[in-house]
């Protein structure tokens, strides 16, 4: 096997994507993402972790978004509420588990978890509370000095959510 990149898909139905995922789809360690968290190469980071009190868990509750990994650049100019409308666009008043599961790269059992923090029972998920949960886990607020110091580059596509085409993730000049 040589070290040409190999092309993948990932469904547009995901949103979010794990640390692990993105590991693998860069190709480097998980000590070199943390360092591109840290640095604003990555803005879009969510912390999923379900408790505070577990720093060394916390990196494997991180969940970028999807664009932001495949575009890199292209979505540094975007508002949080721009980027939470595309992860669960404010048409859906709510979404089912199985939904979310996929959206959030999470399974079921963190899903009832992450349910009980935010006060919800059984059954669908109301917006507003995964999009006031969203904003309160963003991370990318500590760098807004330094998202606001980018030069302003658009969101070259929107993030389709309800067909089910792959959507090829070039990962060609990711700079690993």
């Amino acid at each position: 096997m040589n070290d040409s990149l190999l092309r993948i898909g990932v469904s547009p139905r995901v949103c979010l994507l794990t640390l692990s995922t993105v590991r693998a789809l860069r190709g480097c360690v998980t000590e070199k993402i943390k360092h591109e968290v840290d640095s604003g190469k990555f803005i879009w980071v969510f912390d999923f972790s379900l408790s505070v009190n577990a720093p060394d868990s916390r990196s494997q509750a991180l969940r970028f978004w999807v664009v932001d990994v495949a575009e890199s650049d292209g979505v540094k100019d975007l508002k949080v509420d721009d980027v939470v409308d595309q992860i669960i666009p404010p048409t859906c008043p709510s979404f089912s588990s199985e939904d979310l599961c996929l959206r959030f790269s999470v399974n079921r059992v963190t899903l009832f978890r992450l349910s009980r923090c935010w006060g919800c029972d059984r059954g669908r998920m109301k917006r507003e509370v995964l999009a006031g949960f969203l904003k309160s886990r963003w991370l990318g607020e500590a760098l807004e000095p330094l998202k606001n110091s980018l030069p302003p580059v658009g969101l070259t596509q929107p993030h389709g959510h309800h067909d089910v085409q792959e959507r090829p993730v070039d990962l060609q000049n990711s700079g690993t």
